[in-house]
């Protein structure tokens, strides 16, 4: 029967929208919502069956897909008992608790159960759990481990990677075979339209002038690295230089002409805390064991619809990872014309190409320097904002729906 539909070119697919539960986004969860809101856009044909499961209520925070060929399927188990039938029974299955399917796709690892009879198709961002431990509790790489070992993973026809980078790390780290691997494109998230910077800035009470980090306050972000190169960066220029002057005049005397601030810089840290509640509480020591204390800010997660206003208001985005599966943030940076400073490690640097500075996320002094010369060079900032809007224009949600849609049905 699925063979006769997939002949016909009609397909029943379902996908597993867990990530999307809570209605805040980042990471994983913008991944997901971006690609699914363009494949049903594009896709009128196929259906498509949603599986999530909460004890609570989460109805109000799922997305508001209204086609006739999307439909939720909700489930009401306590999540801890579910994952362990999951893991340690392989029951219940999930595609036929939506009533079956002809392929099942997996934005995001999880503990899953799935038929033999559907085909399976993967989503992995990257493989920092293994190749970079240290930023991971015991509890955070022992999920990791035995989500991997789930019979389930072993099964999976098709793992989609968002880099070349990732695919590189599973066929060499998981031993998995170059056929089952295909990259596809991903892009920025950024809604359209007219933007209202006032209104946002007054929200997230927004300094005048700020360096911006956008991501989650995470161990593998380098997040206490951009403090410490923001203060780097402050002790090595004059006072003089971080102050407005009074009147209608010259904000700058003429040896510090090349300043764009006219009032002290900040540095602002957006984003939700990660799952390592210890480290966003190292950050928060640091910020306050700062002589710049006054001048760094926490504005905690920001909306999606107000992110275009948050970049475009930024002097720049610091975001020196020590490693990501893509780096979304750069991209939004990009569109909204806001330069961009990240890593020198793949896949940063792969993605950025020379539309950023990049710098050795280590290395405190690079950092430090880097926010110097986006601030003080204006030649080098309109050409990384030039550069960066070419950059982002190569990449779109639709063209990543559309690569997806014909791995989904087997046409690679």
């Amino acid at each position: 029967m699925a063979e006769n539909r997939v002949k016909l070119g009609y397909m029943i697919i379902g996908i597993d929208i867990r990530c999307l539960m809570d209605g805040r986004y980042s990471g994983v969860g913008e991944y997901t919502y971006n690609l699914l809101d363009n494949l049903f856009k594009i896709d009128r044909e196929n259906e498509y069956r949603l599986f999530y499961n909460s004890f609570r209520d989460v109805r109000q925070n799922l997305p508001r897909w209204d086609y006739p060929n999307v439909r939720f399927y909700g489930h009401r188990w306590p999540n801890k008992i579910l994952n362990f039938c999951f893991q340690f029974f392989s029951w219940p299955r999930a595609d036929q608790l939506i009533g079956g399917c002809d392929v099942f796709f997996i934005p995001n690892l999880h503990f899953i159960a799935l038929s033999d009879s559907c085909r399976k198709v993967a989503t992995i961002h990257d493989l920092s759990f293994a190749l970079f431990s240290q930023f991971f509790n015991l509890k955070r790489k022992l999920w990791h481990w035995i989500i991997w070992s789930a019979p389930v993973f072993k099964k999976v026809d098709l793992f989609l990677v968002v880099s070349e980078n990732t695919a590189s790390d599973l066929k060499k780290f998981l031993k998995i075979q170059p056929e089952k691997i295909k990259a596809t494109s991903l892009a920025a998230g950024i809604n359209g339209g007219v933007v209202d910077l006032a209104a946002v800035k007054k929200k997230y009470g927004l300094p005048e002038k700020f360096v911006l980090f956008m991501g989650t306050i995470d161990p593998r972000k380098n997040v206490l690295g951009v403090i410490e190169g923001f203060e780097m960066f402050l002790d090595k220029r004059p006072a003089s230089a971080l102050r407005a002057t009074a009147g209608d005049g010259p904000a700058f005397a003429p040896q510090d002409a090349g300043l764009r601030w006219a009032r002290e810089i900040n540095l602002v840290l957006a984003g939700a805390t990660g799952w390592n509640r210890g480290y966003a509480r190292r950050v928060e020591k640091a910020i306050e064991k700062s002589k710049f204390k006054n001048q760094i800010k926490i504005i905690g997660y920001v909306d999606e619809a107000d992110k275009a206003a948050v970049y475009t208001l930024a002097e720049c985005l610091l975001f020196p990872s020590f490693h990501e599966g893509f780096g979304i943030p750069i991209l939004e940076a990009f569109q909204c014309g806001c330069p961009v400073i990240t890593s020198l490690s793949a896949p940063l640097s792969d993605l950025a190409r020379d539309a950023a500075i990049l710098v050795e996320p280590n290395n405190v002094a690079e950092i430090a320097q880097a926010i110097e010369m986006v601030l003080t060079d204006e030649n080098l900032r309109q050409e990384l904002i030039s550069k960066g809007k070419k950059r982002a224009a190569e990449f779109s949600w639709e063209r990543a729906a559309e690569e997806t849609l014909l791995s989904l049905r087997g046409q690679m």
